[in-house]
């Protein structure tokens, strides 16, 4: 063979491999979408639009969103560059700061950021497009009290504050966000620039709240957070010391530095050796010591891990549940002394495990529940693919329609309307 033919050959292989290699990578990032990917480009973005917001610190709630402010929520990988106006009220509204219409029945949300929405323009919000679709029969005014970042237990503190305010509410929603049983016991989590208060259960399993002698940031532990009885505890950075430099630098979003790491394909492979790593024995030890969290961990810049992702065990009666029954009940409570309908809606991304639970819970103290997930893949394909965008793991406005569509049908049927 010559080497004209030998040259042609190698050249036939490279040719072959780079589009077998870009063949593959199209059919991962259009039709298969690994769910691991898509998770890891949204924690990589997790919070980081944060420090752009108008905060104030609040003693009982830890933040607030600042009133009668104008300012942009933007994604840094471009998905979004939103412009947020609030009122005195700390509540978002239209940019155009119009006053609501004369209503018969007012209807506030309440919530985390998916309800406070700044990631699509107010008017594609599920709150605005509950209000315009219940004004086809009835004169309805709605409220977004929705805060980023916010737990089931800091909601619960706004609703009394709004509540007390004298605020006439004749509904009250709450939509759940999958990361709320956590955030409830937590003082600290990853990327959050300011501490808050905990919730927690006594001896006696009464709801209690703990407020940190201190403020913990974004220099402090990973994950801090109360545990029965008002124990602190800490999910640890494992495989490393960080340094203050370290953990100071994870709030801020490091885009894909070049093509390899914009490939679905790379970071497959990437995540497999970083499995590999991982200090297995260092996180089962953490595991086994808070069996009612489950953290999984993302490889860290400087080759330790740090708490990623961090659920709680959705098994019967554990305790971030037993917290979060209490927490609901008090909703319901407050709601219930003022003559005020009460209502809990469960997103649409919502897994099986927690639609038992909001069912039974609900049927438990005879509050209302939206359950829109038996319309969740509908509202996929209707989607194109996914309900949240790709690196921030919120809503886009075709998801705010899905979970508006099932609002509307409930506040319809289940309140009496």
């Amino acid at each position: 063979m010559n080497k004209k033919s030998v040259l042609l050959n190698a050249m036939l292989v490279v040719v072959s491999t780079i589009v077998s290699l870009a063949a593959a990578e199209f059919v991962l990032r259009t039709i298969i979408k690994p769910r691991a990917v898509l998770t890891r480009e949204m924690l990589r973005g997790l919070g980081v639009s944060d420090a752009e917001q108008n905060w104030d610190r609040d003693p009982d709630l830890g933040w607030v969103i600042k009133p009668n402010q104008t300012f942009r929520h933007v994604n840094p990988a471009g998905e979004f560059n939103i412009e947020v106006r609030t009122d005195e009220r700390r509540f978002r509204i239209p940019l155009t700061g119009a006053k609501a219409e004369p209503a018969d029945r007012t209807i506030l949300f309440i919530g985390d950021s998916v309800t406070a929405a700044y990631e699509v323009e107010y008017e594609q919000s599920f709150v605005a497009k509950v209000e315009q679709e219940l004004r086809k029969t009835e004169k309805v005014s709605a409220l977004n009290a929705g805060v980023r970042g916010y737990s089931s237990e800091q909601s619960l503190k706004r609703l009394r504050q709004i509540l007390d305010s004298g605020l006439k509410v004749d509904d009250v929603v709450y939509l759940f966000s999958l990361n709320d049983p956590f955030e409830n016991m937590s003082l600290h989590f990853p990327k959050r620039l300011m501490s808050k208060p905990a919730a927690y259960l006594d001896q006696d399993g009464k709801l209690e709240f703990l407020k940190p002698d201190h403020e913990l940031g974004v220099l402090d532990s990973e994950a801090t957070f109360v545990g029965p009885n008002g124990s602190i505890n800490v999910l640890p950075v494992v495989g490393w010391e960080p340094s203050r430099r370290v953990v100071g630098a994870k709030i801020k979003y490091k885009p894909p530095a070049n093509i390899l790491e914009r490939s679905y394909l790379y970071t497959l492979a990437e995540m497999a050796f970083e499995t590999y790593l991982l200090p297995h024995d260092d996180i089962a030890a953490v595991n086994a010591k808070y069996p009612y969290i489950k953290a999984s961990y993302i490889k860290d810049d400087d080759g330790g891990f740090m708490p990623g992702d961090i659920d709680i065990s959705w098994t019967p009666n554990s305790y971030p549940l037993q917290l979060l029954d209490a927490i609901i009940h008090e909703m319901q409570m407050e709601t219930a002394r003022r003559g005020v309908r009460f209502l809990v809606a469960l997103p649409l991304t919502a897994s099986p495990p927690m639609v038992k639970y909001f069912h039974d819970v609900t049927a438990k103290y005879g509050i209302a529940l939206s359950d829109p997930t038996p319309t969740t893949q509908h509202w996929v394909d209707q989607c194109g693919g996914s309900l949240v965008f790709r690196t921030d793991g919120h809503y886009t406005a075709c998801g705010h329609s899905a979970q508006a569509a099932a609002l509307s049908d409930a506040l319809r049927q289940t309140l009496g309307h």
